[in-house]
């Protein structure tokens, strides 16, 4: 089952998005419970209220219907299934996508596009190879409960954007850092929903997703050679 993932249409489509993100999931946790079959979800920091970096021992105050759906779900799934895994991430980007921030950046700056980003949002990003990667592990390692999991480094978008364009080597000046309050956005999103871990989890750092991300990406989308 797909997840519903837009965000500012979840505040218009709240049944829509309930029954991918809530009740489609904890049907498949109790189902996995009854059957002895280890169950995974995926979570993210809009469960949060964006007053501070956020562990997993916090408590959720979502602000918006999609991380609305996400807390219920989560609190839903603990209930049905004690031993199920459930990941708390954020902000996705990898070369294999191109819908994420980090490559519509990539396409618009290669054509000397203006890119305007959120200068008092922040967020710890997501390498996808680096989350499949460590969930596995806890896979493995038959883990339970909730986990944060994302790229270390606090950065608000524009930040992150900035980062993209000198790595790339495109103009930096093209990014046009915004309040949020001025893109006009649907849904209300927390101001700083970072994640971190109280679990042991150690991930890369964004830098270095980055520069993995830029090897996978095809060169066409690069200005000059990816700065170190």
């Amino acid at each position: 089952m797909l997840s519903y993932v837009r965000v500012d249409d979840a505040e218009k489509e709240q049944k829509k998005c309930y029954r991918s993100n809530l009740y489609g999931p904890t049907i498949l946790a109790e189902a996995c419970s009854n059957y002895d079959v280890k169950f995974l979800s995926f979570s993210t920091d809009l469960v949060f209220d964006g007053q501070k970096p956020y562990t997993e021992m916090d408590a959720v105050a979502p602000l918006n219907n999609y991380g609305k759906s996400k807390a219920e779900a989560e609190k839903e799934i603990s209930i049905l299934n004690s031993k199920a895994l459930i990941v708390r991430t954020s902000s996705f980007f990898w070369p294999w996508d191109q819908f994420n921030f980090a490559f519509t950046t990539l396409k618009s700056l290669k054509e000397h596009q203006r890119v305007r980003a959120a200068s008092d949002v922040f967020v710890s990003s997501t390498y996808v190879p680096d989350l499949v990667n460590e969930c596995l592990d806890l896979l493995l390692d038959n883990e339970s409960g909730i986990f944060h999991i994302t790229n270390f480094n606090a950065l608000s978008w524009s930040e992150f954007a900035v980062k993209i364009a000198v790595m790339a080597g495109h103009d930096a000046s093209l990014i046009e850092p915004v309040n949020i309050a001025n893109m006009k956005l649907k849904a209300t999103r927390p101001s700083y929903s970072v994640l971190k871990s109280k679990k042991g989890i150690i991930m890369p750092s964004i830098d270095n997703a980055l520069y993995r991300f830029f090897e996978n990406i095809d060169p066409i989308y690069l200005s000059n050679r990816i700065a170190g």
